[in-house]
Order: structure tokens, then sequence, then C-alpha cells
């Protein structure tokens, strides 16, 4: 039985067309992407990108170091302990961007581009437009859009019209 890994990311152009990046190199570089899609960086080690590629570390170290030098990639290490350090690889800005944006960014596709990912950083910043929108104070109060909304009892016909729409609606339930 062959095992298969399904890996999203969205690569830009410019990435595709550079000339100087090598088919591994491009690899290497979607493998990247697809792993900061999480938390918006990655922390695999060499060794491990290696192994998916069958090539050595120092093949994989080359090329990474090539996408820094190129402003593709970002690195910063990060001391954890006393013998360990972590690396950690991000997208520079202007690919981010650019990947971000998808299809949605090339300029001949009438698709607009929606920055509201399903994520977890955009659903509470989703919630928290929902919370503006509606909320309550600590009295209880509630308030729509900043609006206090005020609740008047019904009137005798509209309590009436209510209870006529209720006894019609079970009526014909029972049939």
């Amino acid at each position: 039985m062959t095992e298969y890994m399904m890996i999203y990311a969205n690569i830009s152009k410019s990435i595709y067309s550079n000339k100087s990046l090598s088919a591994l190199d491009k690899l290497i570089y979607e493998r990247i992407t697809a792993l900061t899609h999480k938390d918006g960086y990655c922390y695999a080690t060499n060794e491990y990108i290696a192994n998916i590629y069958g090539v050595k570390k120092n093949t994989v170290s080359a090329s990474i170091n090539k996408m820094v030098k190129q402003k593709l990639l970002k690195s910063k290490m990060v001391k954890e302990g006393t013998n360990n350090t972590k690396r950690y690889l991000y997208l520079s800005n202007d690919v981010y961007d650019k990947n971000r944006r998808g299809i949605a960014y090339s300029s001949d596709t009438p698709i607009p581009y929606i920055n509201d990912h399903n994520n977890k950083i955009n659903n509470k910043k989703n919630n928290k437009i929902i919370d503006s929108i509606y909320y309550k104070d600590e009295d209880g109060n509630e308030y729509w859009h900043g609006e206090l909304i005020k609740s008047n009892p019904l009137t005798e016909e509209e309590q009436q019209e209510m209870d006529d729409l209720l006894k019609e609606f079970r009526e014909g339930k029972e049939e």
C-alpha cells in the first residue's frame, strides 16, 4: 500500500518563474510554504526536509540560504535552552502577500481578493466584530451597533394577533 501525504501551498508565479531557483529549491520552498500555513512559520529541520526529498542536509541548507539571500524567506535563530537552537523560517512579506492572495492576485481573473480566511486568528477577530455589533453591559442592557435596544411591552392588540397566529399554527400542525 502506498502512503500519500497531501500538502497545500499557494506559490506565486514569481517563484516558479525564478530562473535562479532549481526545481529542488522550488519544491523545498513549496514545503516550507505549506508548513507556514498553520503557525505563520516553519521550524522543520534540514534533516527533515532532506529525508522527504532524498537529498543531503547540506543541499537543503544551501537551498534555504539561497532563498534567504534572495529575500524569499526570512530565517530567525532562537536559543532554547543551553545547547538547543531552533531555526524559524518565515515567508518574506512580499512573497507572503502574493501567496495569501492566491489565484485572486492574478490581474486577469474576475475573482475578488477576500482576506477573511477561516483560521484561528480571523475567527477570533470576526467574533470580536460580532461581539461589537451586539453586546450586553453589566446591567443586562442589550446594545446593537452601540445603540441601546429598547424593549416595549406588547399592546393588547399585538398580543391578540400573536395568540391568533400561534393558534392558527398549532391547528395546522394537528391536521
